[in-house]
């Protein structure tokens, strides 16, 4: 039942965020065309569901056999969006009736196998017990439990057993139980008595939760530290119930859990971990001060005397020992705190929540409810889920009481918690965290701060006392509406005027004051504020991440701009209001009489009952609570059709980047003359009918009369200094006019006609003289380019451009393409749709003022400036010649600024040029090094092609440039974030690593995992080696076969008296050494010394392959086809090499398995990498070639690469001696003698530290991610482990340093010379 809930549920949020969009928005964007226009930063927060959208329609039918059957797993998520935040054993049962006694459930990138069968489960718990034997960790239990130095989390093994006999002895015996039951008792009765004596009780009943809370507590504390508390009012029992609730909060809350189920999503962890730090800093700190220390006191007061008398004394005693630390101390006390009081607590109490709709893993009922959390939409709900139902908002419950009834018995009940409107940040601010009396929490303030504001507003005498003032305005309205004209005939938006009667009003009670008309400068400021508080108070699409917690890192920019909002707010009240009565009063003196609220307000603070701020925010309450919500009531809301939105996102993924005319008057069709389109947080009214469009425009011309503007054309035209995305009005009237006499008029047509057409026909005659038009074509675009920017230059500024190579037309077409392509791009204009992808935007963001700064600076400097000196020179007997004259003399005579003259530049630079010539597409290469005939870059770059110099190269031409070899393109994207849209915008073309005709060779075309081109294929190659090779449970198999063969490394060098004295060249030990970690996990199989006749073989082929493939010399065909016939004979030596190696992989080792296999018949047990591979290819899911290029992939990407890395850290690790002595001294400290080994590695941080900062300065295939990185990183740490705990690792005397230069190859770096060190034996 709860699956297909589920699957209801997933179906549901697909049909909203896929189907619907395209089929109610428009049936032509279902044609994979227009749908491949979306911008992927639109599709990517709904791809999870049309992943499963996709999974659900092509999901086999059969699954692995290797793995337990279970519900169906979904990209990213896996099965989270079916548990949610629910895993708990009912939920568990449940889905074993489904899936059987075993099943598996796959949460983000983490599996978990349930075992529901008690049988089976002793069997596996005896059979693994090592790993089924501790509680699963995760970053938060981490935090709290200092890394595992508790017992309930800690990894089992020799520290778990310690902890727990520590714990036994004062908590978990018989004896135990018969020394404290008498306490036990005695709170109990204190509960029955406590129960008695309350009259309430008998009647209306109590919420028992407190108070058992505080039996328990004592129960255990009194037990722990000899100490219990004296009331639920104790300062030292509320402290403890906070900290522990909390973090039991927080411990279980997969809301801030999710991070370590997928991983992905863990950057958004960040501020939630500091938190969690603080909190258990603080929590600790509280019961080591107030108990654990207080307990010693009292043990070294005694001294020698003191008996122990609470399971605290017995702790303190072993950690005085040395058996445990002090921090084990404290996290006993947390693991009490919480696994025996809050547990039981919750034993005590059944969990009842009402029903509700479904709600989903995050967001909750937020998907449903989205922006329109309002009463008419709960009494339809309720109309479903009845009387009392839950609503989940993100991390929040809401529990909806629709009938009056019952509402009562809830307010009576538990008045406290439903007294007070629900807070977030956006109203703390608005509210100075409750300093009003609309949003503070009820109690003692609350009481105060209604009875100080109920005389001067809310009585029958106040209305008495002002009804008259309140009639005076509304007839102010009637005789305005009757002696407007156009009321009675095309009618008008009555709003404002009602806004400014409403204002009135209020403000005559509260400051004796009042505004004198629509535009009166206060009145405007009053509304503007108002309307935007109301505005952002209101809206969930910036409250969000009070209901969704993860999101909360996008509200910052937002708060900080409330705040800003909120502080011009209430110093525009102060300053003009408030003050001007204070001043009143304090001119009156005594005589003064109350005549307003404010008088009376600020007499009560006078008399110190209310603080300044209360002031304020009483004057803040009664703007929104009183003025705009009466206003709202005035007005019905009656918005027009148009397709479905969508919470946070409105139609936005319906119209993607193609918001044009084409598309509107195809939804009109659908929708009307007039409908509404919602982009995110902005509604868009679209009116299509001629007739209408004029009515609209006269009735409400000032809101229509304005191009819309974002952030990206606010930059682009100085925040509206232009006249084309100017606001409509005074400045944009100026604009227009000045504009207007030099371009707009019949005169200028007749005027500059004549040079118009001297451009045109020099376009003419540049296409009759040129032979290829004639043949093969051109594109004319950047003729025709040319031809209209001297249109317009010679217009604008009575200059012109050479040619389309003119320094200056170069530099003036990329300014304006680039600034055309972006501000018509929506893909870097969402942040004025969904406001909180915003925080995406600031580094585009600063590109754009970088762009427009330069670009500015390019036409003043060249253009306007040279006019203006050709002005001066000439001096009263200039004549004005072209438009930057007559614009430039205005600017002089005060009618507009500099920077008006630069944005008119600007707007006729796209809106009369770019916007003429976008029907044409132009062909724009990044930039890069000089390309020479026949050979592009390849004499530049050599066999050198690695990130290093591809690094050099992006510092001179930029984060994009193009290389080309021979005659191929090579796109370099250095920046990640640009880099990272490539790779989503064009996934599959850039998701297969690059082949070329060697490579073909080497991996049978394809046949492999690492080379095969991106889809189907390498899926299936990819899941069929990760099994054997790529998982944890590998690492944990094998690790001991690991650690022999490194041991038998470090024997080798102890018994060779050289390695002391002149060193050796280690790398053929280690290559010895990783052969056998690979071939033993791959083929059960090992060499016996580096003279085995097959590990020289296997070496030498493998080795030859490597410097093969790494080689320009020899895949230089690829790239300059006319060179291709010399590699004829190459590639014969390649295809021989390749055709002995793998029979030799075949007859030496898949063979000799197969063999193993067969003898052994059914019998035969999986032991090794091989028989898996070999037992998928019987089964027919991969071919007898695809067994061999499995074997070829790993010989080459797993041993070689390993080793290089290895290669480079031991070099590393000699040149610097500290380094190594730091990395034995962490040993030594940590593990006390203990040799080091896989499980752990994870206690050695600095070990860690040292393998990564390796990779970081000699990554051997910087441009591949690769799989085996699960198996490389452990292998590393333990031989470097290894070497360094038994070696102090020494170069030569001769040479002192070693030598680290790189040789590279195609992509690749390894160590250019296998040098010589010197293991010196470390004594005991």
């Amino acid at each position: 039942m709860a699956h297909s809930a589920t699957k209801s549920m997933i179906f549901t949020l697909l049909a909203v965020a896929f189907v619907s969009c395209m089929k109610f928005a428009c049936p032509n964007y279902l044609s994979t065309a227009r749908f491949s226009q979306l911008p992927f930063s639109l599709i990517l927060p709904l791809l999870p569901l049309i992943l499963y959208f996709l999974t659900s329609i092509f999901v086999r039918s059969s699954a692995s056999k290797n793995l337990p059957p279970g519900p169906v797993s979904y990209p990213l998520f896996g099965n989270w969006l079916q548990v949610g935040n629910d895993l708990n054993h009912r939920l568990l049962a449940s889905l074993s009736q489904t899936y059987g006694a075993v099943f598996l459930l796959k949460l983000g990138s983490k599996n978990l196998v349930v075992v529901s069968d008690p049988e089976l489960a002793n069997q596996v718990l005896h059979a693994q017990g090592v790993e089924f034997g501790s509680r699963p960790r995760n970053v938060v239990f981490d935090i709290f439990t200092g890394g595992g130095q508790d017992m309930v989390f800690t990894v089992y093994g020799e520290h778990w057993r310690k902890m727990r006999r520590i714990m036994t002895l004062p908590f978990f015996t018989n004896k135990v139980v018969n020394q404290y039951s008498n306490s036990w008792e005695q709170e109990m009765d204190l509960v029955v008595e406590d129960l008695k004596d309350n009259e309430k009780v008998r009647t209306e009943g109590i919420v028992v939760r407190k108070r058992l809370q505080l039996m328990l507590y004592n129960i255990m504390y009194r037990m722990m530290f000899d100490a219990k508390f004296q009331s639920s009012e104790d300062p030292l029992f509320v402290q403890a119930t906070r900290f522990n609730s909390e973090r039991s909060r927080l411990a279980q809350s997969f809301e801030y859990n999710y991070g370590d189920f997928i991983p992905w999503l863990r950057p958004f962890l960040r501020g939630y971990l500091n938190k969690y730090r603080d909190l258990q800093q603080r929590r600790l700190a509280f019961f080591n001060n107030y108990f654990i220390e207080e307990r010693r006191k009292i043990m070294a007061s005694n001294g020698e005397k003191h008996k122990i008398s609470c399971a605290m004394d017995h702790i303190i005693h072993a950690q005085m020992k040395g058996e445990i630390s002090e921090e084990n101390v404290l996290y006993i006390v947390e693991n009490i705190n919480v696994a025996a009081i809050e547990t039981t607590l919750w034993s005590s109490a059944s969990k009842n929540l009402p029903p509700g709709p479904v709600s989903y893993p995050l967001f909750g009922n937020w998907l449903q409810v989205g922006n329109d959390l309002n009463h008419r939409l709960l009494a339809s709900l309720s109309q479903t889920y009845g009387a009392v139902f839950l609503l989940k908002l993100g991390s929040k419950n809401l529990v909806v009481v629709s009938d009056p009834e019952l509402a009562n018995q809830v307010l009576h009940a538990q008045g406290v918690e439903f007294g007070s409107r629900p807070r977030n940040v956006v109203f703390d601010i608005f509210t100075g965290g409750g300093q009003d009396m609309v949003f503070t929490v009820y109690g003692e303030h609350w009481r105060k701060m209604r009875r100080i504001m109920t005389l001067p507003f809310f009585t029958n005498k106040v209305v008495n006392q002002y009804s008259n003032s309140w009639e005076q305005e509304m007839d102010l309205v009637v005789e305005d509406l009757k002696d407007n004209e156009k009321v009675r005939t095309e009618g008008i938006v009555v709003r404002k005027r009602l806004q400014l009667m409403l204002y009135n009003i209020m403000y005559r009670m509260m400051f004796d004051a009042k505004f004198q008309s629509s535009e009166d400068p206060l009145f405007v400021q009053a509304t503007r504020f108002n309307s935007e508080r109301s505005r952002l108070a209101q809206s969930f699409e910036y409250n969000y991440g009070d209901f969704i917690p993860w999101l909360r890192p996008f509200l910052r920019g937002y708060l900080n701009k409330y705040r800003d909002l909120q502080q011009r707010r209430l110093a525009f009240f102060n300053n003009y209001f408030i003050e001007e009565r204070r001043k009143i009063m304090a001119s009156n003196g005594e005589k003064h009489k109350i005549s307003c609220a404010m008088d009376h307000i600020i007499h009560a603070q006078m008399k110190g009952e209310i603080s300044e701020e209360n002031v304020l925010y009483i004057v803040e309450n009664i703007n929104v609570a009183a003025i705009e919500t009466t206003l709202w009531s005035s007005a019905s809301k009656n918005l027009p059709p148009g397709p479905v939105s969508y919470p946070l996102f409105g139609n936005w993924l319906q119209v993607g980047n193609d918001l044009n005319h084409r598309l509107l008057a195809s939804l009109s069709q659908t929708y009307g003359a007039v409908f509404l389109l919602k982009l995110g947080s902005k509604n868009l009214v679209v009116v299509s009918d001629p007739e209408l469009a004029n009515q609209v425009l006269h009735a409400q011309g000032v809101e229509f009369g304005s191009r819309p503007r974002n952030v990206v054309f606010d930059i682009f035209t100085g925040g509206g200094q232009d006249m084309v995305f100017t606001v409509y009005g005074e400045h944009w009237r100026k604009m227009r006019r000045i504009m207007t006499l030099p371009f707009f008029t019949n005169k200028v047509v007749n005027q500059y006609r004549y040079s118009w057409e001297q451009e045109m026909d020099l376009v003419v005659e540049d296409l009759k003289d040129n032979e290829k038009v004639r043949t093969e074509g051109i594109v004319v675009r950047k003729r025709l380019q040319l031809m209209l920017y001297n249109i317009m230059y010679r217009m604008m500024f009575d200059a012109k451009f050479q040619s389309p190579e003119d320094p200056l037309f170069v530099q003036a077409t990329r300014f304006n393409s680039e600034r055309s392509r972006l501000a018509q791009s929506f893909e870097y204009n969402y942040g004025d749709f969904i406001p909180w992808l915003r925080p995406f935007l600031r580094g585009y963001l600063n590109k754009y003022r970088d762009l427009q700064q330069r670009r500015l600076a390019f036409f003043n400097n060249y253009f306007i400036e040279e006019r203006r000196k050709i002005m001066a020179s000439n001096g009263e007997k200039h004549k004005i010649s072209c438009v930057m004259d007559h614009i430039i003399h205005a600017q002089m005579k005060g009618e507009i600024s500099e920077e008006n003259v630069l944005y008119i530049v600007e707007n006729i630079n796209v809106a009369a040029i770019e916007t003429t010539l976008w029907s044409s597409a132009s062909k724009n290469l990044p930039p890069g090094p000089v390309s020479y005939p026949l050979f592009g870059n390849w004499l530049q770059v050599g066999n050198d092609l690695n990130h290093r110099l591809l690094a050099s190269l992006s510092q001179t031409y930029g984060a994009v440039f193009l290389l080309k070899l021979g005659s191929k393109n090579l796109v370099v994207v250095s920046d990640p974030e640009l880099a990272n849209q490539v790779l989503h915008a064009q996934g599959v073309e850039f998701g297969s690593r690059p082949r070329n005709v060697v490579f073909d060779i080497f991996t049978g075309g394809g046949q492999d995992m690492v080379f095969t081109v991106y889809g189907e294929h390498w899926r299936k190659m990819r899941r069929i080696m990760t099994l054997p090779f790529f998982t944890n449970k590998v690492v944990n198999q094998y690790s001991n076969s690991w650690e022999q063969e490194m041991d038998l490394v470090v024997e080798d060098l102890k018994d060779n008296e050289k390695v002391r004295t002149e060193g050796i060249v280690v790398r053929k030990r280690l290559q010895l050494m990783l052969y056998n970690i690979m071939y033993r996990m791959m083929f059960d199989a090992k060499f016996q010394s580096p003279e085995d006749p097959l590990f020289v073989q296997a070496t030498r082929f493998n080795s030859e392959r490597s410097r093969l493939a790494q080689s320009f010399e020899y895949n230089y065909g690829d790239f300059i086809p006319w060179l291709r016939p010399f590699l004829r004979g190459y590639l014969n030596k390649y295809r021989d090499l390749q055709q002995r190696r793998l029979a030799f992989f075949n007859n030496y080792f898949i063979e000799e398995r197969r063999k193993i296999m067969a003898s052994n018949g059914e019998k035969h047990k999986i032991s090794c990498a091989m028989d898996h591979i070999i037992h998928a290819q019987m089964k027919g899911e991969i071919s007898e070639e695809n067994v061999l290029y499995i074997v070829e992939n790993i010989n080459v990407a797993a041993i070689e690469t390993t080793l290089w890395s290895m290669e480079w850290a031991i070099a590393e690790l000699v040149n610097h001696p500290t380094v190594q002595e730091k990395i034995r001294d962490e040993i030594t400290a940590v593990l006390k003698g203990n040799p080091v080994t896989e499980s752990s590695l994870h206690e050695l941080p600095y070990l860690q530290a040292t393998i990564k900062e390796t990779l970081r300065l000699h990554t051997s295939i910087p441009l591949r991610s690769c799989p085996g990185i699960i198996l490389a990183m452990p292998i590393l740490g333990l031989v470097v482990a290894r070497l360094v705990s038994n070696f102090e690792m020494k170069a030569p005397s001769v040479t002192g340093k070693i030598d680290v230069s790189e040789k590279g190859g195609q992509f690749s770096l390894h160590i250019a010379n296998h040098s010589t060190v010197v293991f010196d034996p470390i004594k005991a």
